[in-house]
């Protein structure tokens, strides 16, 4: 979705557009309670978490690739990075050149010593050279926030919010691969491409590629509008063929339009060649309608790719669930309520607040 031409909007999505947020609470199995705003910020358990603090820096969100390897759980900074930063640090002012070390010495005195700084990404400054700071910035850092949010808090997410998300998930997950965002017309040839679909990876999708380059699970999102229009809703598909299955989901529970249907199709044809004897099965949400605002659609795709991928959540009743089996998560998607102010609160997890 283009952000500085959101116009268009499907039929279903003005449905959305009409609604008024409503609280949830848990009545049973099936819905998720967030009236109470346990999700994150408060002990799942009762009474209000202490917030972590980290002597004056504030934990950020991580790139998923840097999982188990910081220095502290309640850092960033994977220890070569931070000999980087010492050794930065030290050209920049050699009268006062950290000595230490251990990396926990090491992350203290830097802490110490940029006072001014109140996130870690903060100390990439000392890196003088732009594209090795960027660079860096992104293999730590989960990405930032769009300055819009700052005004407009639940903005619709673009496809390049949404991609800057899922690359991560990519490159931490070696056999995981995204398509898009595309548009809902991704098989057409139109005059424009001079004989090119709109998304060539979906137009010539090939399961046996994916499989030989060791991608088992493989992540879609599509916008309801076409390639010429200025992007409306978002809806994704996960494919897993470890457990053989295709979940397709439209937060608002619709039923995959016709240019999806013929892509799953495709990919399920393609599979009984591959393995007759374990045929791959299509599920999806449908009638279950998840969203009832206008705004989250495509935080409910990030997390719905990210849930199938990682088989995690935060259950604000238990604190960090994971999933058992495949059939649990598709379950959940399929027959548990997930309201929007659940997700909502996932900005905060996928982003880092500017």
């Amino acid at each position: 979705m283009n952000r500085n031409t959101r116009r268009s909007y499907t039929k279903h999505h003005n449905k959305l557009k009409k609604r008024t947020k409503r609280t949830y609470k848990y009545h049973n199995k099936n819905e998720l309670y967030v009236g109470g705003n346990l999700l994150f910020d408060e002990n799942p358990t009762g009474g209000r978490r202490h917030k972590t603090k980290t002597n004056g820096v504030k934990p950020m969100n991580c790139n998923p690739k840097v999982k188990g390897k910081t220095i502290d759980k309640k850092s960033c900074i994977t220890q070569p990075i931070l000999q980087k930063l010492k050794e930065s640090y030290n050209t920049e002012y050699p009268a006062t050149k950290i000595t230490s070390t251990d990396p926990q010495s090491i992350w203290l005195d830097l802490k110490n010593r940029m006072s001014n700084c109140k996130r870690e990404d903060c100390w990439l400054n000392v890196i003088k050279d732009p594209t090795q700071r960027q660079k860096i910035d992104k293999e730590l850092f989960a990405p930032d926030m769009p300055e819009e949010w700052k005004k407009k808090p639940n903005a619709w997410l673009s496809n390049f919010d949404i991609i800057a998300v899922l690359e991560q998930y990519q490159e931490s997950h070696p056999h995981f691969k995204i398509l898009g965002p595309t548009p809902i017309d991704f098989d057409t040839r139109p005059p424009e491409k001079n004989g090119r679909c709109v998304w060539e990876e979906l137009c010539t999708f090939s399961l046996q590629h994916y499989l030989d380059e060791g991608k088992t699970k493989i992540g879609i999102v599509f916008n309801l509008d076409k390639h010429n229009q200025g992007g409306s809703h978002w809806i994704s598909l996960f494919l897993d063929w470890e457990h053989k299955f295709i979940f397709f989901l439209d937060s608002a529970g619709e039923t995959m339009p016709k240019e999806v249907k013929a892509l799953v199709g495709r990919i399920v044809q393609q599979g009984k060649a591959i393995d007759r004897n374990h045929p791959i099965a299509v599920y999806e949400n449908h009638p279950t309608e998840h969203q009832m605002g206008n705004t989250e659609c495509g935080v409910y795709c990030l997390f719905f790719i990210i849930t199938m991928l990682t088989s995690e959540i935060e259950d604000n009743r238990i604190g960090k669930k994971k999933f058992k089996s495949a059939m649990e998560k598709i379950k959940f998607f399929k027959e548990t309520k997930i309201p929007d102010e659940y997700v909502e609160k996932y900005r905060k997890k996928f982003f880092n607040e500017g």
